[in-house]
Formats: structure tokens, sequence, C-alpha cells
């Protein structure tokens, strides 16, 4: 099953093929960002669950190209930020859009979620927007996070149900036999968040995020399957295969397919 690699089967592939540089994510993100139907789009929708703190320190682990500082409208004024990433090039991405939206205070830190060299406390906000599901051990994950928090800090995760991109996993499931649940979803996912969280962290709540994709440029859909496995693998054939099945939707939508989002945040006090 070449998808358990993405949810968190192989530290190296992640840091050195699928986010070894921001091409992969960017087409992923470009699907989301094109095509919502949600009137808040995703990153203001989640700088609007807390209330940010304008000093001190805030670290985001996992934090890709930086997408929430540069898009979420946040204003941390003296806060410190720390961006971490195991990729280099998702913390220089990071780090620079940060900047570019105008955040005085920000480092950059590669580094993996499970052995983070930060010491205890040192912020009082964690973000870890959906990246969990990539860690070898989500426990000893979520530890680590609630460690750098500190008994007062809170951290915020985001992840994804059983729903999300239902209408790919299909075309996944019949021309790959990968399965319909994407294992994304049994390594940190919304059903299991709050049981897994529960158990490091006294205080959990979930906040889902409405949205469905109706995306009109079939292009756009099979960049963003080719962005993971099972398609990322795919021989000449396979793609044909895929691409054709992606028509077929369209036909069958008149000129929009729709994708339903299944995403929301667990927001976690100890």
């Amino acid at each position: 099953m070449t998808s358990e690699r993405f949810a968190g089967g192989d530290q190296n592939y992640l840091r050195t093929e699928q986010y070894g540089s921001t091409d992969r994510l960017a087409a992923r993100t470009r699907l989301h960002t094109r095509y919502r139907t949600a009137p808040v789009p995703w990153f203001r929708w989640v700088a609007g669950l807390i209330e940010w703190p304008t000093s001190g320190r805030i670290v985001e682990v996992g934090c890709g190209t930086g997408e929430l500082w540069s898009t979420g409208g946040i204003e941390l004024g003296d806060a410190e930020l720390v961006l971490v990433d195991q990729s280099a090039a998702m913390v220089d991405a990071a780090t620079a859009a940060a900047i570019g939206a105008g955040h005085r205070r920000v480092t950059g830190l590669v580094a993996d979620v499970e052995r983070l060299p930060l010491p205890d406390a040192h912020a009082s906000l964690v973000v870890a927007n959906h990246m969990l599901y990539h860690a070898t051990d989500p426990a000893g994950a979520f530890a680590e996070l609630a460690r750098v928090a500190g008994p007062v800090g809170t951290v915020m995760a985001s992840t994804v149900g059983p729903n999300h991109f239902r209408q790919l996993k299909e075309i996944e499931h019949h021309l790959f036999d990968e399965p319909l649940l994407d294992p994304t979803n049994l390594k940190f996912g919304i059903d299991n968040g709050h049981r897994l969280l529960g158990e490091v962290f006294g205080h959990v709540t979930f906040c889902r995020h409405d949205d469905v994709l109706a995306v009109t440029d079939p292009a756009d859909v099979v960049a963003y399957m080719r962005s993971t496995p099972p398609v990322e693998d795919a021989t000449a054939e396979q793609l044909e295969a895929v691409e054709a099945v992606v028509a077929e939707a369209f036909v069958a939508g008149d000129g929009t397919m729709n994708i339903d989002k299944d995403v929301g945040a667990f927001i976690c006090r100890r």
C-alpha cells in the first residue's frame, strides 16, 4: 500500500521527496484555494479559532510554506514566531512568507516533531497544521507538543476525517486497489483525534470547517493526485487511466467536479 509512506511510514521519503521542495504541497494548496466554496478560507478560519498572543513565543511544527502566516491575517505584535519543519526547503519558504507578511520576529528551525530541540514550556502556543499523521509515533509527537507548550500553553492541531476527498479516494481504490479509508485517518484523524490527544491533554475541543471544492479544471485534480501516493508512482498507462476517470467525472458534473472536504482542528490544553 504505497499511501502508507505518506502517513508516517517513511520519514526519509517525507523529508527528501514529498517535502524536499515546495512543488507537491503547492499543487495541493492550489486546489484548495482556487475552488473552495466555504465563505471563510481555511487559514483565516484557523486563525479565528483562538486569540493569538502578541508577546512571548509561538511555535508552528510542520510549517510547510507558511500559508498560515501569509494569508491568515494574524497580528503577532512582538511575539516571536518559531517555524519548524523537517524539510529545509519548507522552513526557508515559510520564514520568507512570514517575514514578507510583516511578522517581525521569525526564526526557522529544521527538526523532527518527535524530537524538538526546544526547552520545556518554550511557547504559549504550538500549532501543528495537517501534519501529525506524518509522525512515526503520533503519541510521542503529542507528548513533545505538550512539553513545548508547558502546563499552561495551548496546542492547536488540525487533521482530516474519513470522508476527506472521498471522490479521489474512490478513484485510487478503483485503479490502484488503495483502501477507501486513508491511512492518515488511522494515524491521526478526526475520528480518533479526541481520544489520542485526550491521553496527553486534560481538555480537548474540536471545531469543524465545512467546505466543498467545486473544481472546474481537470488538470488541477490530476496535479493534486500526482502529488501523493499512489498516483505519484503511476506508470504512463495508469496515469492515462486516472486522467480518463477524472475527465468522466467532469462530464458527469457538467464541467464541475465537486470534492468533499472533511477537516477540522483540535484545541488542546493541559
